[in-house]
């Protein structure tokens, strides 16, 4: 291979990360349809607001219930039907897989592994975390292999550091799952990071989405897209054009549907 044979667009594969409410699921499904949401968050109604008239938009919540997840990830990764295909969130699959590896101490081939309990409370262990990066590792690898659109939402967490000698605290943001490690690790696997965040109050409050490091959130694109898009939206008067896709929308190729029955 040479550069020339990375001319032609490529699929989107991205992470969507930023706090709770900055529009990271609404704006994933402004993405091409069929579009579908693997919905670990439970939280699709506010999708409804500024996207209720799409038929072409459909979901399963997986709460509490990884096998289900998965069943579903390997069944579309040999016959997929969506152009896009949405993991809300991050945060919420790496919980999910948390609990699975907590229920399954003690049963069937993990029959040998009592897990740890805190005045009665099972809590998690160095077991648990080791299933998380390798349960999160195997999902990443299956979301590689669609032939869609892809993209993983993840919330984040600030922590702040203190200089002994200048005083000065400085904050530093990274994704939010249990483990430390696969946090870190996770967002190598993208093409594409944006972060969303909001500015201002009321109805002066500005949707804002950043392709590229700021210096506080991780950022990065594999094209050569604007540093900032404004995706303020009056969910009373919606404009079509303010929704991130069809901002970004020259940039990528739009991959081709199967023509098969989903599960």
């Amino acid at each position: 291979m040479n550069l020339n044979d990375l001319k032609q667009k490529p699929r989107f594969f991205g992470m969507f990360i930023g706090d709770p409410g900055t529009g990271k699921t609404i704006q994933a499904c402004s993405f091409p349809g069929p579009l579908y949401v693997f919905d670990c968050d439970n939280r699709m109604r506010p999708v409804l607001n500024f996207h209720g008239s799409r038929s072409d938009i459909t979901f399963d919540t997986y709460h509490r219930d990884y096998p289900k997840f998965v069943r579903h990830l390997e069944y579309i990764l040999d016959k997929n039907p969506y152009q896009t295909v949405v993991v809300d969130s991050l945060t919420m699959l790496s919980d999910m897989i948390i609990l699975q590896s907590l229920r399954s101490a003690g049963v069937g081939d993990d029959k040998d592994r009592i897990g740890k309990k805190i005045g009665g409370v099972q809590v998690a262990s160095i077991e648990d975390y080791n299933m998380e990066a390798g349960a999160l590792t195997q999902v990443m690898d299956a979301l590689r292999g669609l032939r869609c659109h892809v993209i993983l939402t993840a919330h984040v967490v600030s922590t702040y550091e203190k200089d002994l000698k200048t005083k000065k605290v400085t904050e530093n943001r990274s994704v939010l799952t249990a483990g430390k490690k696969i946090a870190a690790k996770l967002p190598t696997s993208f093409d594409e990071i944006y972060g969303f965040y909001a500015e201002g109050t009321g109805t002066f409050k500005k949707y804002l989405v950043n392709t590229m490091n700021n210096g506080l959130d991780m950022g990065k694109t594999s094209q050569l897209l604007d540093e900032e898009y404004d995706i303020t939206q009056n969910p009373h008067s919606l404009n079509w054009d303010r929704f991130l896709w069809p901002q970004i929308q020259k940039f990528f190729t739009v991959p081709e549907t199967e023509s098969v029955e989903v599960a």
